[in-house]
């Protein structure tokens, strides 16, 4: 079947989207975390760490995974040897905290997840270690993706 110009289907090119969504700015406040999506560690400060992880997902780029027992986010910098620097500087505050990340990494990308298995549900060595996760990202040049959610092309080094 041919379309002609009397058709009621406009054609478009499959690459470009009818309608483009763009990301804007609330005037309210990014909404909290409710304590029942977390499911802390029996041997946490629960409150503490429901405070801690609410400040990791509000202000950063965390959010929760496994049904509220961990946080995960995904890293990206500009080169490999930068991302190579990057876990090296996690596995060292690992091996002294004797706590370690379920993590990939692909290039110039990196996934990270923190939970604690024994017991089970978020502790606050996941908090810290996601906070020093941050921090290390800052030293070492993440890329941090624009506010308007444009693609990878988009990124810039965060300063």
């Amino acid at each position: 079947m041919v379309l002609g110009a009397g058709s009621l289907h406009t054609w478009r090119p499959l690459s470009t989207p009818a309608v483009r969504w763009r990301r804007t700015f609330a005037v309210t406040s990014p909404a909290r975390l409710q304590s029942s999506e977390l499911k802390v560690s029996s041997n946490s400060d629960t409150s503490r760490i429901f405070t801690e992880a609410t400040q990791l997902v509000d202000n950063g780029h965390w959010r929760l995974c496994d049904q509220g027992e961990g946080l995960e986010r995904d890293f990206k910098f500009k080169t490999f040897a930068a991302t190579w620097d990057f876990m090296n500087d996690i596995a060292a505050e690992c091996k002294m905290q004797r706590h370690h990340p379920e993590w990939t990494n692909v290039f110039t990308r990196t996934h990270i997840k923190w939970t604690t298995h024994n017991p089970r549900g978020l502790s606050a060595k996941d908090t810290h270690m996601a906070r020093f996760c941050d921090d290390v990202a800052t030293r070492r040049g993440e890329m941090v993706s624009s506010a308007s959610g444009d693609s990878d092309a988009a990124a810039t080094a965060k300063v």
